[in-house]
C-alpha cells in the first residue's frame, strides 16, 4: 500500500505548480496529508483483514487495480514545477 500512496503523491506533484517562495512548506503539508491518508487506509486494512481473511483478496484486488491506474507514476524521478 505504501507504493500506492507514493504513486498518488507523484501524480499530484506532476500536475501541481508551486510558488517559488513557499514550495517547501506546501510540499511538506502535502506529504503530511498523504501520510495521514495512508495511515488511515492502513488501519482500515488491518482492521478488516484481521477479522475476515476473505477481505484480504478484496483489498489485494482493489490495490492492484489502483496501482495499474497509476502505473505511469511508478518512476521515482519527477520535476516539481514552480511559478
Amino acid at each position: 500500500m505504501c507504493e500506492l500512496y507514493a504513486r498518488k503523491i507523484r501524480k499530484f506533484l506532476s500536475a501541481a505548480v508551486f510558488k517559488q517562495d513557499t514550495y517547501r512548506d506546501e510540499i511538506a503539508d502535502l506529504f503530511k496529508s498523504f501520510h495521514e491518508q495512508y495511515r488511515a487506509q492502513q488501519k482500515r486494512f488491518d482492521n478488516e483483514t484481521k477479522e475476515h481473511t476473505y477481505t484480504q483478496d478484496e483489498w489485494t484486488e482493489s490495490i492492484d487495480r489502483e496501482m495499474k491506474e497509476l502505473a505511469k507514476y511508478s518512476d521515482t524521478a519527477l520535476v516539481v514545477k514552480l511559478q
